[in-house]
């Protein structure tokens, strides 16, 4: 049976190779799923050793003995393919069968493979595994299992990203880098302000639940951009026009969708301001008919009163009746503030 553990490996593979690989993610991978908010059999190719040799939908989560990628996951022990017994034709091929999809799409075409370094023709490995190791009183090259740039090459406590000076000046190489992060960084968390924005407008719009939902969906959509662009991981190094572009276009469309929501609030509150001025317009018209008829009213008392009043319906009880009319034409044509 094979030992899907890195247990039988270490009896020839001693040293650093194994020590990398046990300080590396993809020795932890299955724990780290374990944390997850989003576990299930679908990430089972990718982060166990079994899923990673037999396939998708070959394993269960939960199930028992599943273990983190090993040795096994990428190499195949008893394969004379290619000289290092990867379980792929190339590097970026090994690479891409896991760093796919919107958890991690380093791999995706518009991510790595549109980037500079890629179009140099720059395999994965190159810059996360190559490198150079110190022992026995000298460096000599050597391949770094935990694939992080800054523990590629020796001195490895160094902050710098060594790798990059094998083609680029070194301090031009660190400087650049800075930028790229920095800038990354910026965008993100501006992107991310905006999205948080763009839902609140949307929420408190008091817009139809069909308006509110098609807004929401583009939000929705916004965020997602930013948030696969944050997974890459690379702080915007695999590709950064791409990243700058789609950052910046995400937080464009989630502004947009907020701009939208608040035009169609006000267009609402434009037209219930349209319908109480007509209320207003036919209140004060119907105020002006009775101050007309309270005018007729009181030509017709005085010329009674002139008359001596009529027969069995005193004067007074007409003037009380007049005044209680006039009142309640004062309540009418009184202004009243509009809601």
């Amino acid at each position: 049976d094979l030992d899907y553990t890195h247990e039988t490996c270490v009896e020839c593979h001693s040293g650093r190779q194994v020590e990398d690989h046990l300080n590396s993610r993809h020795s932890q991978t299955y724990e780290d799923l374990q944390t997850s908010d989003h576990a299930g059999d679908g990430c089972l190719h990718c982060m166990t050793t079994q899923g990673a040799i037999e396939g998708a939908g070959s394993q269960t989560y939960g199930a028992e003995g599943l273990v983190s990628l090993s040795c096994a996951g990428c190499h195949d022990m008893h394969s004379e393919e290619n000289p290092h017994q990867i379980r792929a034709e190339t590097n970026d091929d090994l690479c891409a069968k896991c760093h796919v999809g919107s958890h991690h799409p380093q791999s995706e075409e518009a991510v790595y493979p549109s980037g500079p370094h890629a179009k140099a023709d720059v395999e994965c490995v190159e810059c996360h595994g190559l490198g150079e190791h110190f022992a026995h009183g000298r460096v000599s090259a050597w391949f770094n299992h935990t694939f992080w740039i800054y523990d590629t090459y020796w001195p490895y406590n160094d902050t710098r990203p060594v790798v990059c000076g094998r083609c680029h000046e070194l301090e031009w190489a660190t400087e650049q880098l800075e930028v790229i992060e920095e800038t990354t960084e910026t965008m993100t968390h501006a992107a991310e302000e905006i999205v948080e924005a763009a839902y609140s407008v949307i929420e408190s719009a008091g817009l139809s639940e069909a308006k509110a939902a098609e807004l929401t969906e583009a939000v929705d959509a916004a965020s997602d951009t930013v948030h696969y662009w944050m997974a890459d991981a690379s702080g915007g190094l695999h590709n950064p026009e791409g990243t700058y572009a789609a950052i910046s276009a995400a937080a464009h469309a989630a502004n947009e969708a907020a701009v939208e929501a608040l035009e169609a609030s006000n267009e609402a509150l434009e037209s219930d301001v349209e319908t109480l001025e007509a209320e207003k317009t036919t209140l004060e018209s119907e105020v002006s008919t009775l101050e007309s008829s309270v005018s007729d009213l009181e030509a017709e008392i005085e010329e009674l009163a002139n008359q001596g009043g009529i027969p069995g319906f005193p004067v007074s009880s007409i003037a009380l009746g007049l005044l209680m009319s006039m009142a309640i034409v004062f309540y009418i044509s009184k202004p009243k503030p509009i809601l």
